[in-house]
């Protein structure tokens, strides 16, 4: 199951998957794979594009546990590729009410402990976040990751 939660829907479901996605996001990005430069509170993660704009869609099995998250932002807003990794783009990046940011898409690898595991999950989100797309008139979503991952991802 995908929600799609932000701040001002998250009181129409049941436990608390805002923080969950943010507690996921700790377990996976900051313990396993250590990064460091990321705010943390408590057993959270988060940054600075986790704003009041944002949507999360949160992949959550049949108890409610969150299984993967993705994020998505207005480029109209500051944004991470354009603020953090814009060395990473030829040429000028959106600001574009029909363009939005994809990022910060994790997976639960502890739970799903292989990719055969791992693929509904994110192909679920990727197809929500489309969806999405869709529901808002977007023309497009950036974003960057690793080569690997992205091959994993959409290359498939």
């Amino acid at each position: 199951m995908i929600d799609c939660v932000s701040i001002a829907t998250s009181h129409h479901f049941t436990g608390n998957p805002l923080r969950e996605q943010h507690r996921l996001r700790y377990a996976e990005v900051v313990l396993k794979e250590e990064w460091s430069n990321v705010e943390v509170i408590g057993d959270m993660e988060r940054d600075r594009y986790d704003t009041d704009a944002t949507e999360y869609f949160v992949s959550r099995n049949q108890t409610g546990k969150v299984l993967g998250v993705i994020r998505s932002n207005p480029t109209m807003l500051p944004y991470m590729l354009e603020e953090r990794f814009e060395s990473l783009v030829r040429g000028s990046l959106p600001k574009d009410p029909h363009i939005f940011e994809a990022s910060r898409i994790v997976v639960d690898c502890t739970t799903l402990k292989t990719p055969r595991q791992r693929k509904p999950v994110v192909n679920e989100l990727l197809v929500a976040l489309m969806e999405r797309g869709l529901q808002r008139k977007l023309t497009a979503y950036i974003g960057f990751m690793i080569p690997g991952i992205w091959d994993s991802t959409f290359r498939r």
